[in-house]
């Protein structure tokens, strides 16, 4: 084990420990910490006390605190948690908006930023939420950036991210010299520019995210990190364990569950590589909130749709404004968040659903409400999968349907045996025609090999599969298949219903094989979105397909 290894494990394990003694239910800082979890995907600590809520706590959603720490549970990831108590929520905000945000003693919600960003993000994600609420604390975020210009870096950040909620653009702060930032700042900045792209480009993050990457890793290995409360401890837990799924880290880890476990070596294993580095890591492009009355008769070709992160940063690096545009468009439809610009020859939507397709705004959902709000003339999810055979296929090789094969549905027999019942159903015979006959399109690996396209079946269903054995099971029950991933058969199922074609098209980014890491996501996320671009250069790519 590497010396950052070993001081990443042992500091992870204290800044859980910090967590598990500063859980306090319901508070904003324990509300915050759950939101920065569940976003990451990672599950709450042991023997906390559950997010949930009885006559007390709604008693007391007059509290500022009380109010916040509920308005966390409105984020979209969570937001099945608290629907319940979305109209005594919404009373308490009214309630709040009596009050002075900006007393002279500075004893406000808007002077204690974990607070305010629980209050925003529960105004604006909280579908009971009155208008006239909205506009009090749209007008309160417009004169909170100058209150908290003087207030540390700390607070500044938290504040501007909760003024995006309202579509609201804080100045970017000066920062110092990056190595005179405190551990948290740092955490907090990586957090940004990992999970809010919109803050991250606002405050000119992006550029500094290779940098920042560098600096916070050799933090980890050379000292121990300061006091944290928990919310800084959770940032320092993500900031961490993004930092242990670089290649060093990765490559120690993925070759000690090899040895343990048997697993074939791949035979055309990638050197480690700085991903800031590679040619197609180019700058996030600039954005403008719109107004969805505001957008003319702009008329959608395609909704281009992704899961996580990696796959919508991806994306967005190859969306262009609109002839005539200086920026993408950045639209909030409710729940769903869309960015709008000109994708190869084609106007497209982009959007991020929740992983999965059968939860609130995972796949399913999505779909169905990008293609009634957008009617386009195709639906392409574009992302990242695990391989099926590294010894005929490579990291980044991307994976186009022919079939999605769901084999979430399964009767599970005597002697464990299982009989798989989900659909296989074909994608859009238009649009695979369209990739198969992608001839001139080129994309290199970081050792200058290049990727390859490798049309047929793919798995689907909401299990992310990382054991060897799990996978050769259903590689046997479906031997056609190429390799795997959880969204396409809600993309299949929504679009379908809409009669509106579609296809997954997403690139290789490990084996599943108990080793699964980030090291080659942004690789394969990258690929798949070169071949989509490359499909969609022609302008008459879409033109047989109906709307």
């Amino acid at each position: 084990m590497t010396i950052l290894s070993q001081s990443i494990r042992e500091q992870c394990e204290r800044m859980e420990n910090i967590i598990r003694e500063g859980w306090s239910w319901p508070s904003p800082d324990t509300g915050f910490v759950a939101h920065v979890l569940r976003r990451s995907g990672k599950p709450l600590p042991s023997g906390v006390r559950r997010l949930d809520f009885g006559e007390p706590e709604r008693h007391r959603l007059t509290q500022a605190p009380v109010l916040s720490a509920f308005g966390y549970l409105f984020s979209p990831q969570d937001a099945d948690l608290a629907q319940s108590l979305a109209p005594a929520w919404s009373e308490g905000l009214t309630r709040l908006s009596a009050r002075e945000p900006f007393p002279l003693d500075r004893e406000s919600f808007v002077f204690r930023p974990i607070e305010l960003l629980g209050v925003s993000l529960g105004a604006f994600y909280c579908a009971a939420v009155t208008v006239e609420s909205k506009q009090w604390l749209t007008t309160v975020l417009l004169e909170a950036e100058a209150k908290l210009q003087g207030s540390g870096l700390w607070s500044y950040l938290l504040g501007a991210w909760a003024a995006r909620f309202a579509g609201i653009e804080w100045k970017p702060i000066a920062l110092p010299r990056l190595e005179d930032l405190s551990d948290v700042e740092l955490s907090l900045i990586r957090w940004i520019c990992r999970e809010h792209i919109d803050v991250a480009i606002s405050q000119r993050f992006e550029e500094k995210e290779a940098e920042l990457g560098r600096l916070v890793a050799a933090r980890y290995a050379s000292r121990n990190l300061g006091e944290s409360s928990g919310p800084q401890a959770a940032l320092h837990l993500v900031s961490m364990e993004q930092v242990a799924g670089s290649s060093a880290v990765e490559s120690s880890r993925r070759s000690e569950q090899r040895e343990r476990r048997s697993v074939p070596d791949d035979p055309h294993p990638l050197s480690p590589y700085v991903v800031e580095e590679q040619p197609w890591f180019t700058p996030l492009p600039g954005e403008r909130e719109k107004d969805e009355g505001s957008i003319g008769n702009v008329k959608i070709d395609v909704v281009l749709l992704t899961a996580v992160q990696v796959e919508l940063r991806a994306v967005l690096r190859q969306l262009r404004p609109l002839p005539g545009e200086k920026t993408v468009w950045r639209i909030v439809r409710r729940k769903e968040t869309y960015y709008i610009g000109r994708f190869g020859g084609h106007i497209a939507a982009v959007t991020m659903c929740r992983m999965g397709y059968s939860e609130q705004g995972a796949s399913l959902a999505a779909t169905s409400k990008a293609i009634e709000a957008w009617r386009p003339k195709a639906v392409i999810m574009v992302g990242i999968a695990f391989g099926k055979d590294p010894t005929k296929q490579r990291i980044a090789d991307v994976l186009v349907s022919s079939q999605v094969i769901c084999y979430g549905v399964q009767r599970v027999g005597i002697g464990q045996e299982i009989i798989y019942r989900g659909a296989i159903a074909p994608c859009g015979a238009a649009l695979l025609n369209r990739f198969r006959n992608a001839l001139r399109w080129s994309f290199k690996r970081p050792d200058g090999s290049e990727s390859q396209v490798k049309d047929g079946p793919v798995l689907s269903a909401e299990v992310l599969v990382d054991d060897p054995d799990y996978k050769r099971k259903l590689f046997e029950a479906f031997p056609q298949a190429i390799g795997g991933e959880m969204e396409g058969a809600g993309v299949y199922s929504a679009s379908e219903e809409w009669n509106t074609e579609w296809i997954i098209v997403k690139g290789i980014c490990d084996w599943a094989d108990g080793a699964k890491g980030e090291t080659h996501q942004a690789l394969a996320a990258a690929a798949a979105v070169s071949l989509v671009t490359e499909v969609l250069s022609n302008k008459l790519a879409l033109s047989d397909l109906g709307s």
